[in-house]
């Protein structure tokens, strides 16, 4: 052995060392392993197959700690907490026979992988939970100096706190960014991305001229103020919430719901809050007084498949469309795939099976019941009946404002309702293509489950082919307590519609051809009708249907100018206007927004009748016009007025002023905004809306 000096220096650094190498591989073995970065990734690709919601393998889950940790049908505890060497999962991961070593019928885990898992085990197999189900917490913004130490500042295209998080990405990674892109490129990339289409050739004339540092924040909110911003993004929301015009199944008949469709359009071009937004869809008509709108938005969960065909069983559908509204609202809301945990626990997510179930509940509740008429539908009120629904409003919230909720939406929706699905016990009778109770000749039927305690009145809707039948209502059985006892001798109001016949003859109305055919089948013994048509004193020219008319007129009148003055009382029209301190703008700056010059249009002829079509027609040969025909180089430019209203200037006062003016659609749209800018104080603009809305009637 030969020995050779060493110098001082080198056994300092060499003593020095040491220490440090040894404190760096006891830092990395030891180092704290991440669960969610780490363990879960690799339990999902190699494990979970057998070990997880859906398979149990000799009992073993890895899906929630405490079925890991649990006791396995051999008797084993496959994980034991800070001994990996003793834990059945490491060891199964060692074995060779490929019966016994795991993952099973698969390639053998590497000694990386394998490593993990021991240090894992060792340090306690703690569990974490997946990101998206931790609260977010605030990121500090990394550093992004270039040179040695940040000493060359930031590189220019920073521009804001998002971008460092990018520099820091490519920097790791070893990329470079790209080059910006010219206008035209961003030009096209941000209108497919806002819009889903080209810009339109005014706003992208614009930006493309544009040469100043904000011509990009311009175009984008241009493309954001477009109807088609709206379109677009609406239509995203529509795949979620599985619109269709149609209803599914065999049947696929049509399903009236566009209204749906476009009150999403608008809900997006007038920047809906979100949680609005989903509280309308989910709950519109619980909300308090309700507006249409509100009610439309609920077609949200309106939207499951009918199986109206006949034969089908009411319970398993609407059993199906429960399913449906739950699976729904997790994937559109929730973002996650909740449907997989109606048969087994989410093989990835901390679901469990019992705890859909839990969330169905909350569902079923609900009729769904498989009809054809998809009741209930929504109620429109126009002209006349409009303004006798705000008086009957009006009325029910000065004299029962605890049954005001409840009247009116019966009045809108025909609920609560209970459908023929739920009558049983029918004798000599049918439940007509498993949805319409039909009672033939002495025929009987029990409707089920119905609360009577309290309830003064029962209303039915009912037809009948038949005079002079007899109908009775009996509480509890067929021989039980008389309700009621109807007579079914004018089901049509035969009597009115001969009425209305004689009307339209006295007019020469062409209606009355059609009318005629229609009365003759509403007609019990249509030999009365004919005597009743050929006689003097149907042909004679009564005035009788010119008195009703007139009558009518003067009541709906007298109604109008009634309404119309209280109306114009409670919205304050006709008083000065007060300026408060708080108006920050000019009555300059509103004038151009509010003033505009009338359009005065000559008196147009409104009866087409009075017009001499043979001489139009001679004038018009007579004069022999020349059509000349279209170049097909030649351009045809249409231009396209601004009418758009700076919602930065828009206040009460200035909807006062539209109010004033007469200018009733602009009074709306300016509600409208205000409801946006000062979400406060929503309702009271949607009261001021409804009042505008029946004065505008009243005024057209």
């Amino acid at each position: 052995m030969i020995l050779k000096r060493v110098p001082k220096i080198y056994i300092v650094i060499l003593l020095f060392l040491v220490p440090i190498l040894i404190g760096t591989r006891y830092f990395i073995n030891n180092k704290a392993v991440d669960f969610n970065a780490d363990v879960k990734p690799l339990i999902n690709k190699k494990c979970i197959s057998c070990h997880g919601g859906v398979k149990r393998q000799s009992g073993f889950s890895l899906l929630f700690r405490q079925e890991a940790l649990a006791i396995n049908k051999s008797g084993k505890v496959a994980i034991i907490p800070g001994d990996a060497e003793n834990s059945e999962m490491i060891k199964r991961l060692y074995l060779t026979d490929p019966e016994e070593r795991m993952p099973y019928k698969h390639p053998p885990l590497s000694k990386d992988e394998i490593s993990i898992l021991k240090k894992w085990i060792n340090q306690g197999a703690k569990w974490g939970d997946h990101w998206a189900y931790v609260a977010v917490e605030e990121t500090p913004i990394p550093s992004v100096g270039v040179g040695p130490f940040g000493w060359f500042g930031k590189p220019s295209w920073i521009k804001n706190n998002i971008d460092p998080f990018i520099y820091k990405k490519i920097k790791a990674e070893g990329l470079t960014p790209a080059a910006i892109a010219d206008k035209p490129t961003l030009l096209r990339r941000v209108s497919f991305d806002i819009i889903g289409m080209p810009a339109p050739e005014a706003i992208a004339n614009k930006y493309l001229q544009n040469n100043n540092e904000d011509a990009y924040e311009i175009l984008v909110n241009e493309l954001l103020a477009t109807p088609q911003y709206g379109e677009k993004w609406a239509g995203l929301w529509m795949d979620m919430a599985r619109y269709a015009d149609t209803k599914g199944f065999e049947k696929d008949d049509s399903r009236t719901i566009w209204r749906y469709r476009d009150w999403l359009i608008n809900a997006f071009n007038i920047d809906k809050p979100y949680n609005v937004f989903l509280t309308e869809q989910l709950a519109g008509d619980l909300l308090p007084n309700p507006t249409d709108a509100q009610y439309i938005a609920t077609a949200f969960h309106r939207n499951t498949l009918t199986n109206d065909e006949g034969g089908t069983d009411n319970e398993e559908f609407r059993t199906a469309a429960v399913i449906d509204r739950v699976n729904t609202t997790w994937v559109s809301l929730m973002g996650t795939t909740f449907a997989c945990v109606q048969c087994h626990s989410h093989p990835y997510d901390p679901f469990k099976h019992e705890e859909y179930y839990k969330f169905l509940a909350l569902f079923n509740n609900t009729r769904d019941e498989d009809t054809y008429a998809e009741y209930p539908f929504l109620k429109e009120f126009h002209n006349t009946d409009s303004i006798r629904l705000f008086q009957l409003q009006d009325w029910l919230h000065k004299n029962a404002p605890t049954r005001e909720k409840d009247l009116m939406r019966f009045i809108k929706t025909g609920q609560t309702a209970i459908n023929s699905l739920v009558a049983d016990q029918i004798s000599n009778g049918a439940l007509a293509d498993t949805k319409w109770l039909m009672l033939r000749n002495k025929g009987e039927a029990r409707i089920k489950d119905i609360d009577l305690t309290g309830s003064t009145l029962l209303y039915y809707k009912y037809k009948s082919w038949k005079p002079g039948g007899k109908w009775e209502i009996h509480l509890d059985s067929a021989k039980g307590p008389l309700l009621k006892n109807i007579i079914v001798d004018y089901p049509y109001f035969q009597s009115a519609r001969a009425l209305y016949l004689k009307g339209l003859k006295n007019q020469e109305s062409f209606k009355y051809n059609n009318e005629l055919k229609i009365t003759a089948a509403f007609t019990s013994d249509r030999s009365v009708l004919f005597d009743f048509i050929t006689s003097i004193l149907f042909k004679k020219n009564s005035n009788i249907h010119k008195q009703i008319s007139k009558k009518i007129a003067q009541q709906d009148v007298f109604d109008h100018l009634e309404i119309s003055s209280n109306i114009e009382q409670e919205l304050s029209i006709g008083k000065p206007i007060h300026f408060s301190k708080n108006e920050t703008h000019s009555f300059q700056e509103w004038l151009k927004i509010s003033t505009k010059t009338p359009i005065k249009r000559k008196d147009s002829i409104t009866n087409t009748e009075d017009v001499d079509k043979a001489f139009l027609i001679n004038r018009f040969i007579e004069n022999n016009p020349k059509i000349s025909s279209v170049k097909m180089d030649e351009k045809t430019i249409i231009s396209i007025p601004d009418n758009k209203t700076n919602n930065f200037l828009m206040t009460e006062t200035l909807a006062k002023v539209y109010l004033e003016q007469k200018k009733f659609s602009s009074a709306i749209k300016a509600y409208d905004i205000l409801s946006l800018k000062y979400p406060e104080k929503s309702g009271f603009f949607a009261d001021q809306i409804k009042k505008i809305k029946i004065l505008q009637n009243i005024k057209s």
